[in-house]
Protein backbone atom coordinates (compact mmCIF):
# COMPACT_ATOMS: atom_id res chain seq x y z
CA UNK A 1 0.00 0.00 0.00
CA UNK A 2 1.28 3.83 -0.20
CA UNK A 3 -0.35 6.71 -0.13
CA UNK A 4 0.39 10.17 -2.22
CA UNK A 5 -0.70 10.78 -6.22
CA UNK A 6 0.92 8.49 -8.37
CA UNK A 7 0.30 10.84 -11.41
CA UNK A 8 2.20 13.38 -10.06
CA UNK A 9 4.95 11.35 -8.74
CA UNK A 10 8.42 11.78 -10.01
CA UNK A 11 9.81 9.07 -11.69
CA UNK A 12 12.48 8.38 -8.88
CA UNK A 13 9.09 6.82 -6.95
CA UNK A 14 7.49 4.86 -9.43
CA UNK A 15 11.03 3.16 -10.23
CA UNK A 16 11.28 2.50 -6.00
CA UNK A 17 7.40 1.35 -6.52
CA UNK A 18 8.22 -0.73 -9.56
CA UNK A 19 11.47 -2.37 -8.99
CA UNK A 20 11.59 -5.96 -9.16
CA UNK A 21 14.16 -6.55 -6.54
CA UNK A 22 12.52 -4.27 -3.83
CA UNK A 23 9.11 -6.27 -5.31
CA UNK A 24 10.60 -9.65 -4.17
CA UNK A 25 9.60 -9.24 -0.33
CA UNK A 26 5.96 -8.53 -1.31
CA UNK A 27 5.86 -11.70 -4.10
CA UNK A 28 7.98 -13.98 -2.21
CA UNK A 29 8.32 -13.21 1.51
CA UNK A 30 6.43 -15.23 4.05
CA UNK A 31 5.92 -15.25 7.87
CA UNK A 32 6.38 -11.57 7.67
CA UNK A 33 6.38 -10.21 11.29
CA UNK A 34 7.63 -7.27 13.55
CA UNK A 35 10.77 -9.08 15.54
CA UNK A 36 11.88 -5.34 17.24
CA UNK A 37 10.39 -2.25 18.62
CA UNK A 38 12.95 -0.68 20.94
CA UNK A 39 15.41 2.76 21.21
CA UNK A 40 13.33 4.22 18.54
CA UNK A 41 14.24 1.30 16.05
CA UNK A 42 11.38 -0.95 14.22
CA UNK A 43 12.28 -4.18 12.29
CA UNK A 44 10.23 -6.56 10.40
CA UNK A 45 11.38 -10.21 8.96
CA UNK A 46 10.41 -12.16 6.62
CA UNK A 47 11.87 -15.50 5.10
CA UNK A 48 12.02 -16.13 1.23
CA UNK A 49 10.05 -18.99 -0.70
CA UNK A 50 13.90 -20.03 -1.94
CA UNK A 51 14.68 -21.29 2.11
CA UNK A 52 17.77 -19.11 1.51
CA UNK A 53 17.00 -16.03 2.08
CA UNK A 54 15.72 -13.41 4.71
CA UNK A 55 14.32 -9.89 4.74
CA UNK A 56 14.86 -7.12 7.11
CA UNK A 57 12.80 -3.79 7.03
CA UNK A 58 13.98 -0.98 9.26
CA UNK A 59 12.23 1.98 9.93
CA UNK A 60 12.34 4.91 12.52
CA UNK A 61 9.68 6.93 13.90
CA UNK A 62 12.12 9.34 15.23
CA UNK A 63 12.25 13.53 14.11
CA UNK A 64 15.74 12.79 13.80
CA UNK A 65 18.53 11.34 11.91
CA UNK A 66 19.87 8.18 13.48
CA UNK A 67 21.77 5.66 13.66
CA UNK A 68 21.03 2.09 14.81
CA UNK A 69 23.11 -1.20 15.36
CA UNK A 70 20.47 -3.45 13.74
CA UNK A 71 21.05 -6.93 15.76
CA UNK A 72 21.30 -9.62 12.98
CA UNK A 73 20.26 -12.15 15.15
CA UNK A 74 18.90 -16.04 14.18
CA UNK A 75 21.64 -16.96 11.96
CA UNK A 76 20.12 -13.97 9.40
CA UNK A 77 23.21 -13.39 8.73
CA UNK A 78 26.64 -14.77 8.47
CA UNK A 79 30.30 -12.93 8.15
CA UNK A 80 30.95 -14.43 4.24
CA UNK A 81 26.98 -13.81 3.87
CA UNK A 82 25.34 -11.19 1.72
CA UNK A 83 23.04 -8.09 2.61
CA UNK A 84 21.60 -5.67 -0.20
CA UNK A 85 19.92 -3.17 -0.27
CA UNK A 86 16.93 -3.91 -2.71
CA UNK A 87 16.21 0.10 -3.39
CA UNK A 88 19.87 1.07 -3.90
CA UNK A 89 20.98 -2.08 -5.42
CA UNK A 90 24.04 -2.32 -3.32
CA UNK A 91 25.69 -4.44 -1.29
CA UNK A 92 25.86 -3.51 2.79
CA UNK A 93 29.08 -4.54 4.97
CA UNK A 94 28.32 -5.97 8.07
CA UNK A 95 29.83 -8.13 10.74
CA UNK A 96 27.54 -10.76 10.55
CA UNK A 97 26.03 -9.89 14.12
CA UNK A 98 24.95 -6.18 13.62
CA UNK A 99 24.11 -4.10 10.67
CA UNK A 100 24.55 -0.25 10.98
CA UNK A 101 21.90 1.54 9.27
CA UNK A 102 21.52 5.08 9.21
CA UNK A 103 18.38 6.40 8.64
CA UNK A 104 16.56 10.26 8.34
CA UNK A 105 13.86 11.32 10.48
CA UNK A 106 11.05 9.05 9.96
CA UNK A 107 12.87 7.07 7.55
CA UNK A 108 13.56 3.01 6.46
CA UNK A 109 15.65 0.87 4.57
CA UNK A 110 14.97 -2.59 3.46
CA UNK A 111 17.45 -5.15 3.03
CA UNK A 112 18.23 -8.96 1.69
CA UNK A 113 20.03 -11.39 3.56
CA UNK A 114 21.76 -14.23 2.22
CA UNK A 115 23.64 -17.18 3.54
CA UNK A 116 25.83 -17.91 0.37
CA UNK A 117 25.73 -14.69 -1.25
CA UNK A 118 22.58 -15.27 -2.75
CA UNK A 119 20.87 -13.96 -6.25
CA UNK A 120 21.07 -10.84 -7.91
Amino acid sequence: MTGGDLPTSPPETIGLLTDDEALAVLWHGTGNREVLREHGLVLWTARDTDGRTRYAAVSSPAGEALRYEVPLGSGAARPAGRIREPWTHTDVPHDGRHLTVDLPAHGAALFRLTEDGGRG
